[in-house]
């Protein structure tokens, strides 16, 4: 079941199995040629209450969904919503600009784009005779 996550090993690390009060949301990533791009699929949720983080090489997306649940399951056939604390966590690759990272919410999605670090090539030195 854990090679679902092969193609994408340098961004998925163990992943935390959810506890009680946590819930996982989904993320896609896809490599451009000057980022990489996370998607995170947070219906609901007030773009205020999410954190966005960088550091040390790993990008972080947490926060929380509320959502009022009724004292008693009487006339309810279903109670499937579900709230509570969220975390992702994705190591990036060591060339990133981690300073230049942008986030935008839409929709009940948050992009986050998170650049590349310019490549430098070597620089080819004449010696002097």
């Amino acid at each position: 079941m854990s090679n679902y996550l092969t193609p994408f090993p340098r961004f998925y690390g163990n992943r935390r199995i959810a506890e009680a009060d946590s819930w996982t949301p989904r993320v896609d990533v896809h490599e451009t040629e000057s980022a990489y791009v996370f998607t995170a699929e947070v219906p609901g949720i007030d773009p205020a209450v999410v954190d966005v983080t960088v550091e040390k090489n790993v990008l972080s997306i947490k926060g929380s969904k509320t959502i009022e649940k009724p004292a008693e399951a009487a006339g309810y056939a279903s109670l499937e919503r579900f709230s509570g604390t969220f975390e992702r966590r994705f190591r990036l690759p060591d060339a990133v600009e981690s300073g230049a990272v942008a986030a935008k919410a839409n929709h009940g999605l948050i992009e986050i784009t998170v650049p590349k670090a310019e490549i430098h090539q070597p620089q080819r030195i004449a010696i002097a005779s």
